[in-house]
């Protein structure tokens, strides 16, 4: 069961679920509703452990980009 999977199964606990971080599958229309909710957002691969393949994004309000 990759990470997405234990988020689904630890989230139908009413006592866990307060303690969860917003998750969701990554695509263009949820990392930028992310990135307008958050300052920063961490991208994780569904599979994987020790921080391998972790992926940080952050808005960036630079008018040349």
């Amino acid at each position: 069961m990759g990470k997405y999977g234990k988020f689904k199964w630890f989230s139908q606990s009413p006592s866990v679920r307060p303690h969860l971080p917003n998750t969701a599958i990554c695509n263009q229309s949820t990392l930028k509703s992310y990135l307008h909710k958050y300052k920063t957002v961490f991208i994780k691969p569904d599979v994987g452990a020790r921080g391998i393949g972790i992926i940080k994004a952050w808005k960036n309000n630079s008018p040349w980009v």
